[in-house]
């Protein structure tokens, strides 16, 4: 099988499993390793062949940015291997590719303490971004989530993702009572029709609200720091991972729910500890 054979089967395998987005950013190292092994048959690229690709098209880029170039190629190779029985080993995996293109030891960021990300949240004074961040830093949603919600999405304590990122049809979000009805009032009091946008703002937007909000409470937060801070409350408060990691944050699997939770910190660890046991 050639190499150009390989590519066309993994793109469109890529179309249906992958958002448009991620198909962006992988497409970048696939149409560089196209143009220069298009036509090699797949087999015969060697594991030096792939260092020096890789090399050359990383040059200037991060470490994280490497090791994601090499796990893209890697995923490419793992396909071919696996749908059509290629006899061969992925010349990504070897012992030199895997030491040039580690990813680094990432330090989880640490977020605010709940309390002040609480207290930005009441202090906002806009109630459409008040709703909106209360989305994402208490129903756990994704920022691009809540931006694409439209009336009709909102049904009886949940809320319909038309484009999940897991892929999934008919995935729903499930929020509080509370935040439920602060939603649909919000929907009645400005006149929203069924296909509108609820918030018709664009990210940019919601990325500064959210870095000014926390700026004034003397924190730094992200819109999907809110999320995290979200999370994290949650299995605090004893939510069990596994219904966190499927039934709040739909992910995957509950391994990406452990390395997406904020590492509890000593003085947290303490004051857990005197809740608990006096």
């Amino acid at each position: 099988m050639k190499v150009i054979q390989a590519l066309k089967h993994y793109r469109r395998h890529l179309k249906m499993n992958c958002s448009t987005n991620s198909l962006k950013k992988q497409e970048y190292v696939y149409r560089h390793f196209e143009k220069i092994f298009g036509e090699r048959e797949i087999e015969t690229v060697t594991e030096d062949e792939v260092i020096d690709f890789l090399m050359d098209l990383t040059k200037d880029n991060q470490q994280s940015t490497k090791n994601t170039r090499k796990q893209d190629l890697m995923a490419m190779f793992n396909f071919a291997i696996k749908s059509f029985g290629l006899k061969m080993i992925n010349p990504c995996s070897g012992y030199l590719v895997e030491k040039f293109f580690k990813a680094q030891k990432s330090v989880p960021k640490r977020l605010p303490d709940r309390y002040k990300v609480e207290e930005m949240i009441i202090r906002v004074n806009s109630n459409m971004y008040k709703i909106i961040f209360e989305l994402m830093g208490v129903g756990s949603m994704r920022v691009s989530e809540v931006l694409e919600l439209k009336v009709s999405d909102v049904l009886d304590r949940s809320l319909l993702l038309r484009k999940p990122k897991s892929k999934r049809q008919n995935e729903t979000v499930m929020i509080p009572a509370r935040l439920h009805r602060a939603l649909v009032d919000f929907i009645r009091d400005n006149g929203r029709e069924e296909e509108d946008k609820i918030f018709p703002v664009s990210y940019p937007t919601v990325y500064r609200r959210v870095k000014n909000a926390a700026a004034r409470e003397g924190i730094t937060l992200t819109p999907h720091d809110l999320r995290r801070s979200s999370a994290t409350y949650l299995v605090r408060r004893g939510v069990p991972i596994d219904i966190l990691s499927r039934k709040y944050l739909r992910h995957s699997t509950i391994q990406v729910t452990e390395r997406y939770l904020t590492e509890a910190q000593d003085d947290e660890a303490q004051r857990w500890l005197d809740v608990v046991h006096g």
